[in-house]
Order: structure tokens, then C-alpha cells, then sequence
């Protein structure tokens, strides 16, 4: 979990701690604390008293969130219960990756109530962009695990459990500056279960993963509600859901339908698209058909319905974009 600090007076004691981990020099206490992403945002407006329900973990009622003026989540009510696998799905922009936020402590609220039975420390969150930093995948993932209050010789061992996992052992000592968006998703993905959560949530999980490395994550996220852990998942892939979710809500211009069912998992397209104008990509994410739109430099990986892929490459064609790749997801 990368969130492990709490901040009591707006960063007095973040430092504190922060001094204590043996950090590279070249990287200053402020950078280094940004990389961790403490925020004292998390300890805000959470209230985190024992909830009636000894299986209930949260609870949202009537929650509101804007941001510069427009409305992103509006009367929420959401209840997640222990062992539970709840998956999120919903348009682009509809709400989706601020509802985790919420949900994880990360934000404020507007207005409404939250409450919390577990410790917020026990909360693991896995973004959907993971930072690029000048640390090595065991210098980053030792220090988050001390944060966590982990031995070293604790770490030791699950460092290496997640580096095989995960197939990273070769880079484990190289700095992620040089990392491609799939071997930076990979260390996201580790810090996120480093110390097993009570509540684990996750912002597009198999994004940047090979086929590979997706299905080991399914089984390793089946493991982990099998042994207790709630999680939360934003997802573009069906499939993910389907393999495991106990239930679905769907988040729509800012509100929540609880329980909407999940329909069989479409197939997915992937096309790897260059575009000549950026007016046409966010065109292109108004289109029924296009799930997801992943964004690297001026590379686009888009998730299609498979069953309307042609319609989808007409439109790139006569947009005149540069088609890089086609493959498809079962």
C-alpha cells in the first residue's frame, strides 16, 4: 500500500518519518515524499468508527464530490462488506477512478458521510498511472513495506515472492526511469499487495499487463478475496469482472446503480493508433463502441467491442489515423 503516513499538521510529520528511510540523495525529502504519495487528504472527513455490521467495511451515504466546479459524484450510497468483490464499471469520465479515491481516503468530500470500519492503513490502492521514478522496483517496494511497519526480513521474502510473480527479478536493482508502462504496472500492482489489505482497491488493473501476466493477476486477486481481502476494481475488461466479481455497480454521469448485473464478458479489440489531431482521440471515446482509451506519448491503446471493431476502424481511417496494431483479448 502506498498511502502509510499520516500527516498531522501538514507535513511536520511526514518528514519525520520520511528522514528516516535511507532515500537516494539525488532525490530531495519533498520529491520523495511526492513519489510516496502520503497526502494528508486521506485522514480527512473519514469517519472510522465501528460500523453496526461486523462485515460491513464502508459505507458512502449521500456523497457529493466536485472539482473546479463541476459536479463528478453526485448523492452517492455504496456499501462494501468484507470478502466481497465488487466491480466498477462505467464510460469514461463518469466518475469511476474519483469514487476509488473516495473510497480509499484520498480526497475530501463535499458534502455526506463516510465511515469506515477498518483502519485506514489497511486500505490498498493501486492508481491508474503509476509515477515514474528514480528508485529501483526493491529499493521503492523496501521502503513502502517499512512504511507499512514490515521487518526486514519480512520484506526479504515477499519482495522476491512478488518480483517472481511478476517476472521482474532481472530488473529488480535497474532504475524505473528506464521502465516500460507494463514493468511500471507490475511494481504498482506489488505495492498495492505488498502487506495483504483488508480493502484493496484497483484503477485498471491489467492496463499495460501481457497476457501473461493479466491471467496471473485474475489468479492472484481470486487468492486474495479467497483469503479475506474486499476488492474494488475499475475495469474496461469484462472478463476481469466476470472472473471475479461477486457484483457490479455502474457509475454514470456522477451517480451509482448497485447491483446492475453483469452481462456476459464481450470480446475486446485492441488497436494501437497514432492520431494526426487530438480532437479526433476524444471524438473517439464518445463512440458506443470504444470501452477504454489507454494513453502513452502520443501512442493510443484503444479497447473495442469486437463485434463493432470494423465500424471502429472506418472511423480511424477516415480521421486519417496511423494504425499501428490489431490483436484481440478472449
Amino acid at each position: 500500500m502506498i498511502f502509510a503516513v499520516r500527516a498531522s499538521d501538514g507535513g511536520a510529520e511526514e518528514r519525520t518519518i520520511i528522514q528516516r528511510e535511507n532515500r537516494p540523495k539525488r532525490q530531495s525529502i519533498d520529491a520523495w515524499a511526492a513519489a510516496c504519495m502520503v497526502s494528508e487528504n486521506r485522514f480527512r472527513g473519514v469517519r472510522a468508527s465501528r460500523l453496526p455490521d461486523q462485515d460491513l467495511l464502508l459505507r458512502l451515504e449521500d456523497v457529493s464530490k466536485s472539482y473546479s466546479g463541476t459536479r463528478i459524484l453526485d448523492s452517492v450510497h455504496l456499501s462494501l462488506y468484507a470478502g466481497e468483490s465488487v466491480a466498477v464499471i462505467g464510460p469514461n469520465g463518469s466518475g469511476k477512478s474519483t469514487l476509488l479515491r473516495v473510497i480509499c481516503g484520498l480526497t475530501t468530500i463535499d458534502s455526506g458521510k463516510r465511515a469506515l470500519s477498518i483502519d485506514l492503513r489497511d486500505v490498498g490502492y493501486v492508481p491508474d498511472r503509476f509515477p515514474i521514478l528514480r528508485f529501483t522496483p526493491r529499493e521503492y517496494l523496501m521502503a513502502m513495506g517499512r512504511l507499512q511497519g514490515l521487518t526486514k526480513s519480512m520484506l526479504d521474502l515477499r519482495i522476491y515472492e512478488l518480483l517472481h510473480l511478476f517476472s521482474l527479478e532481472a530488473a529488480s536493482d535497474e532504475r524505473m526511469t528506464g521502465f516500460s508502462k507494463g514493468m511500471l504496472q507490475k511494481v504498482n500492482l506489488m505495492q498495492g499487495v505488498l502487506k495483504e489489505p483488508a480493502l484493496l482497491a484497483l484503477d485498471e488493473p491489467l492496463s499495460g499487463l501481457d497476457q501473461d501476466s493479466q491471467q496471473e493477476l485474475v489468479a492472484q486477486l481470486v487468492a486474495l478475496k479467497g483469503r479475506g481481502t474486499t476488492l474494488v476494481i475499475v475495469s474496461h475488461a469484462l472478463s476481469l469482472a466476470a472472473a471475479v466479481a461477486d457484483r457490479v455497480v455502474r457509475v454514470d454521469a456522477g451517480r451509482v446503480s448497485e447491483d446492475v448485473g453483469l452481462k456476459p464478458p464481450k470480446r475486446t479489440s485492441v488497436v494501437q493508433v497514432q492520431f494526426r489531431d487530438n480532437r479526433d482521440k476524444h471524438e473517439l471515446e464518445r463512440h458506443p463502441g470504444v470501452m477504454h482509451i489507454d494513453v502513452a506519448g502520443d501512442l493510443c491503446t484503444l479497447y473495442v467491442d469486437a463485434s463493432i471493431t470494423n465500424d471502429v476502424l472506418r472511423v480511424l481511417l477516415q480521421m486519417d489515423a496511423d494504425i499501428r496494431s490489431l490483436n484481440q483479448l478472449e
